[in-house]
């Protein structure tokens, strides 16, 4: 219940989100290789990235659970609904998702993590409202991605409100 004492802060020059002057105003952005640079270079600290759990266990970079119904990604291959949540693809499903804006994709954590590293920015990684965020081994697993990484980051839990007390009581 309590906060953890944490170093200097990531917030320094500002965080890049979704809505920052000069950039595309998509989540799908935001959540991206290109949006990371874009970041890097206009001077941010650090980016917000949105995290999902594919079925297979591996968490990703995108803010909607179902990417296909809310930011714009389609899949290609025409073999899943546009309401199929990130949860219920296998992450060869959800990397093989493209975006109607030609250039954004849905990578996994640990591709965004050597992105974040090799642009020398911190990553504010926000967990959504998958109920495994709210185990141990999961965020551990995050945690342990970020340290072996060498970047800085915020790992952020489930907080959301009345959704979030119903997944964390569960």
């Amino acid at each position: 219940g309590g906060r953890i004492p944490g170093g200097k802060s990531l917030y320094a020059r500002k965080m890049f989100h979704k809505g920052a002057p000069g950039a595309p105003n998509t989540y799908a952005f935001e959540n991206s290789p290109a949006g990371i640079k874009f970041a890097a270079q206009h001077n941010y600290s650090s980016i917000d990235i949105d995290m999902q759990i594919t079925k297979d266990g591996v968490p990703v970079a995108t803010h909607w659970s179902k990417p296909m119904s809310k930011d714009g990604f389609y899949d290609p291959l025409h073999k899943l609904s546009p309401k199929t949540k990130v949860s219920d693809m296998t992450l060869d499903e959800v990397m093989r998702l493209r975006n109607k804006d030609g250039q954004s994709r849905i990578y996994p954590l640990s591709t965004m993590l050597d992105v974040l590293k090799q642009n020398g920015i911190a990553g504010d990684l926000e967990a959504k409202d998958d109920p495994r965020f709210a185990t141990d081994e999961m965020m551990g697993k995050i945690a342990q991605m970020v340290r072996q990484s060498g970047i800085k980051a915020n790992i952020k839990s489930i907080d959301r409100g009345e959704r979030s007390t119903k997944i964390l009581k569960k």
